[in-house]
C-alpha cells in the first residue's frame, strides 16, 4: 500500500514539474504583446516606401512620388526624417524651436543643398475652406548660385527622369498671383548674362504652368506632387522659365497633431 502510494505521488510531482516548465518556457501575453507592437514612429516609417539618403531633387521627386497613397510623410517624426533623406527638414507643424533654428542657421550660411519646409494651414479653395499640410521644397542660398533652379533634370529643361509625364495645366495669373508665385526679376545685366550661359538648347517648361502627378490608382483624398513655373517677365531676355515651386500637398488634412 505504502508503495502504490509513492508511485502516485511521484507522477503527481513529475506532471506537476512538466506543467511548470512548460510555462516557464512560454512568454507571458503581456511580453509577446509588447515585444510585437511597433512604435508609433516605426509604423508611421514602415507605411513609406523606397525612402533613403536623398541624391539630387530627381531622387527626391522619385520618393515623393513612391508615397502618394500614404500620409505618412506628413507623419513621420522630424529627426527620422532628416536622418532617412540626409536633407534639413524644419516642420513648423511642431513646437521643436531650437532644432528648427539649428537647421535654418545650417541652411543659409552653410549648407548647398535642398531643404524641406513641412507645414499646416487652412486655403480657400472653390469658396471652400480647406484645411492642407504640405512639405515645400526649397534650395539654400549656396545652392542657388550653382543651379539655375532644384539642379538633376529640372535644370536641364527636362522632366524628373525616373518618373512618369506629369498632368499639366496652364495657370492664370489670378491664380499665380493668388498664390504669390510672382517672378523676381533679374535687374543685373551680369547676372543675366551668367545665366543665359547656364541655359540649356532645349526646355520643356512653359511659364504660368503647373506640372503635377497623382497617386497611381487615382484615389481621392491622397496627396498631390506639383511643380509651378513663373511669368516670363520683360526682363527675362533668354524666353526660358523652370520650376521655382515644388510641393507635395495634402488636402483637406486631419490636424492630429
Amino acid at each position: 500500500m505504502e508503495n502504490k502510494k509513492m508511485k502516485i505521488a511521484r507522477k503527481w510531482l513529475s506532471g506537476c514539474l512538466t506543467i511548470l516548465l512548460a510555462a516557464a518556457c512560454q512568454p507571458s501575453i503581456t511580453q509577446t504583446k509588447m515585444a510585437s507592437s511597433p512604435s508609433p514612429a516605426q509604423r508611421v516609417q514602415a507605411a513609406c516606401k523606397n525612402l533613403h539618403k536623398v541624391v539630387d531633387i530627381d531622387d527626391l521627386l522619385k520618393q515623393m512620388y513612391d508615397n502618394l497613397d500614404s500620409q505618412c510623410l506628413f507623419e513621420m517624426p522630424q529627426e527620422m526624417l532628416i536622418q532617412i533623406w540626409g536633407i534639413p527638414v524644419i516642420d513648423s507643424m511642431k513646437e521643436e524651436v531650437e532644432l528648427n533654428k539649428q537647421l535654418e542657421n545650417e541652411i543659409f550660411n552653410e549648407k548647398n543643398t535642398l531643404y524641406i519646409y513641412r507645414t499646416s494651414n487652412i486655403k480657400e479653395i472653390n469658396g471652400k475652406v480647406e484645411k492642407f499640410a504640405s512639405l515645400h521644397v526649397y534650395t539654400s542660398p549656396k545652392f542657388k548660385q550653382v543651379n539655375l533652379s532644384f539642379g538633376g533634370s529640372l535644370d536641364k529643361g527636362q522632366y524628373p527622369n525616373i518618373l512618369p509625364p506629369p498632368f499639366i495645366k496652364q495657370l492664370s495669373l489670378e491664380e499665380i498671383n493668388e498664390d504669390g508665385f510672382l517672378t523676381s526679376f533679374i535687374e543685373n545685366e551680369k547676372e543675366r548674362s551668367e545665366l543665359q550661359a547656364k541655359l540649356p538648347k532645349q526646355n520643356i517648361y512653359q511659364p504660368n504652368t503647373r506640372y503635377y502627378w497623382i497617386n497611381p490608382k487615382k484615389l481621392p483624398n491622397y496627396p498631390i506632387l506639383y511643380m509651378e513655373t513663373l511669368p516670363l517677365s520683360p526682363f527675362n531676355l533668354s524666353n526660358s522659365t523652370f520650376p521655382n515651386t515644388i510641393e507635395l500637398i495634402q488636402y483637406a488634412y486631419i490636424l492630429n497633431h
